[in-house]
C-alpha cells in the first residue's frame, strides 16, 4: 500500500530514471484547490466523498512538496487557473517549482 497517486509515481519516475530537465505538470488540482476528481474515476470507481478527499489531499500534498525538494535540478512547471499553492507549509516556493497560470 501507498499513498503515492499516479501522478505522483509519473513526476518521480520522469525526474528520477529519464533524468528530464523540465516537467510540465497538467491537472494536479489538489496542489491548488480542495478537488481530487479525476478522469480516472470514470474508469476506477473512487470514494470522493468530503472526509476521503481531506484524507487524500492531507496524503497527497507533502509528496508533492517532497518530490519537488527531492529534484532541486528539475524545473517543475504547473499548470492551472491560479498560483496559490497549498502543497508548501512555509509558504515559500521552491525555485524550481513554477506556475503558468491561465486565466
Amino acid at each position: 500500500y501507498t499513498n503515492w497517486s499516479c501522478g505522483h509515481f509519473a513526476i518521480h519516475y520522469a525526474a528520477n530514471k529519464m533524468k528530464a530537465d523540465e516537467i510540465n505538470i497538467y491537472g494536479f488540482d489538489s496542489i491548488f484547490d480542495f478537488n481530487l476528481r479525476s478522469t480516472s474515476d470514470f474508469i476506477i470507481n473512487s470514494d470522493r466523498d468530503k472526509m476521503n478527499t481531506n484524507r487524500l489531499s492531507t496524503n497527497w500534498r507533502p509528496i508533492f512538496a517532497n518530490i519537488f525538494k527531492q529534484f532541486p535540478n528539475t524545473q517543475f512547471i504547473l499548470h492551472h487557473r491560479h498560483n496559490n499553492y497549498k502543497i508548501f507549509d512555509d509558504g515559500i516556493v521552491p525555485e524550481n517549482v513554477t506556475t503558468t497560470v491561465y486565466s
